[in-house]
């Protein structure tokens, strides 16, 4: 069984050191004791418990980290959650904005920035990266590994594909399939996002995972001291947030403006 006992002792943390009271190591064992109707029990004082069975611990390469364990919530849908995101983003491509040179066509995007903060979203949603595997979001996920220095090819990456990145100095940096395949990217450990449908524009979600919240996830969840990376299983647990399209269609529009003249300053 794994137990996550880290929130008893906290009253007793003198130095780095942690005592546990008699108290505590009754919490813990009451935990451990649990009568709940499943194999996962977690106390009101945050104690987590759970048998992990073998198949599922070599899935996790035997790494014994809790998160790993724990069931994937289901997303909220709270348009005011998804507007804060959305938040983060616009942020983001304003600080951007503030490092060109300033042209009508920077003053449009300012202007259009600034009416997206001022207005009521609405018709929004998030979708858990997890949520895939039950069909329910609007895009596919596939994950694929290359041994180091060994070039991808179109056969692996579709020109429409998102790739991202999972493990080493460029952990969770984002590229679309054409260019990731014609750059010749020494990436060996990625995820392939390919959107289906039309719920979903596939420059909105560009914009977002290189501009929004997405890294932050990244970095909370990844692990190792020498060389970073992401499991699939915590992969999953990362959220997106989705707007209506009218709007995901001005945001993605707005980072590809960004991008493209940050790209011509820079061959100049």
């Amino acid at each position: 069984g794994l137990v996550l006992a880290a929130p008893a002792g906290r009253a007793h943390l003198v130095r780095g050191r942690r005592t546990l009271s008699q108290s505590d190591i009754q919490i813990i064992v009451d935990a451990l004791n649990s009568d709940a109707t499943d194999t996962l029990s977690t106390s009101e004082s945050g104690i987590f418990c759970r048998d992990i069975p073998f198949e599922e611990l070599l899935e996790n390469d035997s790494v014994l980290l809790p998160r790993r364990y724990r069931p994937t919530k289901q997303t909220e849908q709270d348009p005011l959650s998804v507007f804060k995101e959305v938040e983060v983003l616009l942020q983001t491509l304003e600080k951007k904005l503030s490092t060109l040179t300033k042209s009508m066509q920077t003053d449009r995007m300012k202007k259009e920035i600034a009416l997206i903060s001022n207005a009521r979203i609405t018709n929004s949603q998030f979708v858990n990266i997890g949520e895939t595997a039950i069909n329910t979001a609007p895009f596919e996920i596939l994950f694929k590994n290359r041994p180091h220095g060994t070039e991808w090819s179109k056969d692996d990456i579709l020109d429409t594909d998102i790739v991202i990145c999972l493990i080493g100095p460029q952990i969770g940096e984002c590229s679309i399939g054409a260019d990731f395949v014609s750059t010749r990217s020494n990436w060996s450990r990625i995820a392939q996002l390919r959107i289906k449908g039309d719920e979903l524009s596939r420059d909105y979600l560009m914009a977002w995972l290189q501009n929004g919240n997405f890294q932050a996830q990244v970095d909370r969840l990844s692990g190792g001291t020498v060389l970073r990376a992401i499991s699939k299983k915590d992969l999953n647990r990362i959220i997106i947030p989705i707007p209506n399209l009218q709007l995901q269609g001005i945001l993605g529009s707005i980072a590809g403006q960004i991008e493209a003249l940050n790209k011509a300053t820079k061959d100049v």
